[in-house]
Parts: C-alpha cells; structure tokens; sequence
C-alpha cells in the first residue's frame, strides 16, 4: 500500500504491482541521491509510490515503515479494521491476513482467537512484523501465488490490497483455492473518486487526486472486486462502504495529503502550484473549518459448499 497512503499507502505498498505492506523499522540510511525535496512543510519524493509496490527496494524502507505505523494508528483505521473483522469473527479458523504488512491486523486478530497467519510479499515486512508481535505467525508470500495449501483456511482478508495487483481474476482464484467450502473472503479498498475535500482550489485537488490514483496499478479495484469474486465461482457477496472522515489537518496529512503531493509533484503537477494549495488547506485547518473524506469499499462473499454451488465455477 495503500493516494492513501493509505493506499497502503491507501492501505494502502506490498506485493510488486501487488502488494502492500505496513509498520516497525530499523533505522536505516536514505539513499544519497534520492529525488527528494520540500515543499512548504511537505517531503516531496518523485518515486514514494514505487517504492511502496516494492518495499525491499526503497531508498530508505523506515520511511515507508514510519509513515504506515502512522496511519494504523489513527483512530478512524482502527474503527475501520474493526469493520473488515466483522464477518471474520463469525468465520471457522484459521485464515490468514493478505498484505499483512508489520502485522496490526494479524494482532488484533490473533487476540480475538482467528489464529491468523500474516502474508506479505516484503520479506523486511514480515521480519519486522514478526519481531513487533512475536506471538503471531508471518509468512513471505505473493497474493497472486499463496503459500497456502488447497483448502485449509477459513477466511481470508486483504485490506488496501487489490488496488496494487495487477490481476484481480487470480488474486480472487488464489482465494478461492486456498479457502474451504464456507470460507469467508473480505476485500476491502478506497474509491479514490469518492475523495471530498474541503478546498478553495477544487481543480488542484483532482489534479493531485488523480496523480495519486494514476501511480498505483489497479486504482479501480474496489469497483471490480464483486465480478472478479463472481466470476470466480464465490456467492453470497455483500458490497458495504465505509467513509473515513478526518477533521484533524494532521491526521489528513499522515492518511493522505503528504503522499499525494509527493506523486503529484512526481507526475509533473507545478511546485508552486502544490505549495499554494497545501498553504490553503492549512488556512482552513486554522480556522477549524478543514474536513476530508473518502469512502471505502467492503466486499465480502463465500464459497460455497460443494453440495449447495451446483452453478459455481472453480478456478
């Protein structure tokens, strides 16, 4: 992950034009000729949402690490995560997280008794992971090639994921193969289109938007996340939405604007232009007027048991 950083940046950040990934860190030295400078009080980086498609080949993986452990912690994700585990704790165990990045959600769900295993494409990911929560279980592993055997999990949850695949048709087959029948999948991803925000430079704001949707691999994912689990043979699919509101300018910066005007300075939007903007914002905050929002998609189904799928195609 994953514009979000969220995004992961978004939840965004793991699997090559994957993955993403999320948390703890070792300090580690920035590369001498990263293309990185400031803007107002914003770390411009030209090539931060490529390397959150492959955290073990960043300039400087803290950074990513730091910024991510930011974003889990702000209270609107955790009330979000609580929203994915909702069809989870009513699942059979084990299952097994998907982008599980430095294990947040793989520790909360370990405590709530869903014997979770974290997958994440960064193997710097999953060490970190394993040394921040020693009592859970982390595995390197590709969504679009799990490490999983044939029907052994009773759930499985990928959260600001599949906006970094590049084939949601396999990452829904992986799913369906390793999953038993009853198994429960939930998917959860931005609808980057859905981003309101409170601005006087509404053109600026799309602009940087659809900077930040361009550099990740699959920006509509949520939208075709319910045909790619149809298709692939799942059935009682339920599409939810969840708006992350922010009136907090600081939270706003960590879940979003920092990392957005990083692409969007990357994709050719002007300096002045980002800093002029940004300067805006920042005078709404002051005057507690500043509010931002972005909806999220959730999408759950299962497989279905083999005597009830008459109909059901598997991969």
């Amino acid at each position: 992950m994953k514009i979000f950083m969220f995004l992961r940046l978004i939840s965004v950040c793991h699997h090559r034009s994957r993955h993403g990934s999320r948390k703890h860190h070792q300090p580690c030295t920035p590369c001498h000729n990263a293309a990185r400078h400031r803007v107002g009080d914003l770390m411009l980086d030209k090539d931060i949402f490529q390397e959150f498609t492959n955290v073990d080949s960043a300039n400087d993986p803290s950074r990513l690490f730091d910024s991510l452990e930011r974003i889990e912690s702000l209270p609107q994700m955790a009330t979000f995560r609580d929203t994915t585990y909702q069809s989870i704790l009513t699942a059979t165990p084990p299952g097994a997280d998907i982008g599980c990045g430095q294990g947040c959600a793989v520790a909360e769900l370990h405590e709530s008794g869903c014997h979770p295993t974290g997958i994440d494409l960064s193997t710097s990911m999953v060490e970190a992971a394993q040394q921040r929560f020693p009592q859970c279980v982390f595995r390197v592993g590709d969504a679009l090639d799990l490490p999983i055997p044939d029907a052994s999990l009773g759930w499985y949850r990928a959260e600001r994921l599949w906006i970094h695949l590049d084939d949601l048709t396999r990452a829904s087959q992986e799913a369906y193969r390793v999953l038993r029948p009853g198994g429960i999948i939930v998917v959860a991803d931005p609808i980057l289109d859905s981003l309101v925000m409170t601005s006087s430079h509404q053109q600026v704001t799309r602009q940087i938007v659809a900077a930040s949707a361009d550099s990740l691999t699959n920006p509509t994912a949520a939208a075709h996340t319910l045909a790619a689990l149809k298709n692939t043979g799942f059935d009682s699919i339920h599409v939810g939405s969840s708006a992350i509101l922010l009136r907090d300018f600081s939270a706003a910066k960590t879940i979003l604007l920092d990392n957005a005007t990083q692409a969007a300075t990357g994709s050719g939007v002007p300096e002045h232009t980002v800093r002029a903007w940004h300067e805006d914002l920042e005078q709404y905050a002051n005057r507690n007027e500043f509010l931002l929002s972005i909806t999220m998609l959730i999408t759950t189904a299962t497989k279905p048991d083999q005597s009830a799928s008459s109909t059901a195609t598997p991969p």
